[in-house]
């Protein structure tokens, strides 16, 4: 059976023991890295400005090249970050109805951004769906309803091919004890969101992704529940047809994952979990410290790496990203030489590498996964400490070139594409694994538009400015 001590996302509301109330002191050390791998503090929260206390918050890249994200802290807001640091509040949800933002902003097609609340509502309080246009214009789109599925939602959805958002909820537990949770889907097209599945503990519950898989269908997890009651891993199509599950049996593998999936351009699936692996914790009977793992295209689960102690890093809690360099990157929640968390890459055949440690200095805590800016650099959250005390936006620059990405990978020819960089504004060509588009303007430096072109086959994309010649970071999947 899971740990009693596992985390949940309404336990976070109350303050878990695992994550400490905050102190007034900083405590400071050497980042024991070269001067290219540093973890640096982008932007200190409390300070002037308001917002703090990021959460399960992974940051999103906006038309306009600045990070956008959410903190929870006095009812949470969404902000705009540029890399340079400059701060600014783009909503207060003090304002009502929906409070409590936990898991960052998607990106949609039509340049807004979509998250979820896990508190508030008009007739409930169990969360909702909403909409934020770049101006700060907020509209709510659903509200969740039934306190034991559709309920408290700790994550943004995902905008999949067909142009509609698909997304979970945590639904209610204590103490491993789960009703179930949701898989829903909202489109936008006429305003409508549908639950297109129903999970209870035979099958799953606390809910996290999902992410869609370049077949077209959606993998989740589910931290508690399944045959052995240590989470599950399950894939179903957009219709809501549940197609495959597998039930994780815990330590020696994987157990309790707290994150949804990722797919490598390998094109298997990896994850983190919070428990399992091949070493014991004291103090928490055969739990585990923690894997990564992986699932390969026979959906096969195999622990790719056992996190062996507390002192190196163990409780990974944010999703996986994987890297230009083909790395994945992630982040322990807890361990290190002050106990605020570490940061890693591993290959894909299992090559760990442990690159830094967080500090009360860089802030502690990492609950949101990494993402790479199309700049090269990676951006992510911590939940507590920095010089104020209620989190940190931090930066790891491994070297990496710039390069393209999409906002929606996917797309018939004839279709458009919209793509996110940098130096747009002296674009020469884009072309679609090799076939030139003959169609494609510049908004601005940092978004340009191109039509997929016929003949194109799914394969990277590349777009040609004055300075040099930009790879998308996936390839772009083109649809029959």
């Amino acid at each position: 059976m899971p740990s009693r001590n596992s985390l949940s996302a309404t336990s976070l509301i109350a303050s878990s023991h695992r994550f400490p109330t905050l102190l007034t002191g900083l405590l400071f050390m050497s980042a024991l890295l070269c001067p290219a791998q540093q973890i640096k503090v982008l932007y200190n929260f409390g300070g002037p400005d308001p917002g703090g206390l990021p959460i399960y918050v992974t940051l999103t890249q906006g038309r306009d090249g600045a990070l956008y994200g959410t903190s929870s802290q006095d009812s949470g807001n969404v902000f705009r970050l540029t890399t340079q640091g400059q701060y600014s509040q783009l909503y207060a949800f003090s304002s009502g109805p929906f409070i409590n933002p936990e898991g960052g902003v998607t990106l949609g097609a039509d340049g807004n951004f979509y998250g979820t609340t896990q508190l508030g509502g008009v007739s409930y309080n169990f969360g909702g769906l909403f909409q934020l246009t770049p101006a700060g214009v907020f509209t709510d789109l659903y509200e969740f309803n039934d306190f034991f599925v559709d309920s408290y939602p700790a994550a943004p959805p995902i905008l999949a091919s067909d142009g509609n958002f698909y997304g979970t909820t945590v639904g209610v537990g204590t103490d491993g004890e789960q009703d179930g949770a949701v898989v829903y889907r909202y489109m936008p097209s006429d305003g409508s969101t549908t639950i297109l599945y129903t999970s209870y503990p035979a099958t799953g519950a606390f809910l996290w992704g999902p992410v869609q898989g370049t077949d077209g269908n959606l993998y989740a997890t589910a931290q508690y529940g399944g045959p052995k009651q240590w989470g599950n891993i399950f894939e179903m199509s957009l219709a809501g047809d549940f197609i495959f599950d597998h039930g994780l049996t815990g330590p020696p593998g994987p157990a309790a994952p707290f994150s949804g999936l990722i797919q490598g351009s390998d094109g298997n699936f990896y994850g983190t979990s919070s428990e399992g692996g091949t070493s014991g914790r004291q103090g928490h009977g055969e739990a585990g410290f923690g894997t990564v793992y992986k699932m390969d295209t026979s959906n096969t689960v195999t622990a790719l790496y056992s996190f062996p102690s507390e002192a190196g890093g163990y409780f990974p809690v944010g999703a996986l990203t994987e890297g230009t360099d083909g790395y994945l990157y992630g982040t322990t929640s807890e361990g290190g030489p002050d106990d605020g968390g570490t940061l890693f890459r591993i290959s894909t055949s299992g090559s760990y590498e442990r690159l830094g440690s967080f500090t009360y200095e860089t802030g502690i805590q990492p609950l949101g996964a990494l993402m790479q800016h199309t700049n090269g650099v990676f951006y992510g959250t911590t939940r507590s400490y920095g010089a104020n005390g209620p989190g940190t936006v931090y930066s790891l620059d491994m070297g990496l070139a710039p390069f393209v990405a999409f906002v929606q990978p996917t797309g018939e020819v004839g279709a458009t594409a919209q793509i996110l960089g940098q130096g747009f504004n002296h674009v020469t060509a884009v072309s679609f694994n090799g076939v030139p588009a003959t169609t494609f303007a510049a908004t601005s430096d940092t978004y340009l538009i191109a039509t997929v072109p016929s003949g194109a086959t799914t394969g990277p994309v590349t777009v040609t400015t004055s300075t040099g010649t930009l790879t998308s970071n996936k390839s772009f999947q083109v649809l029959p």
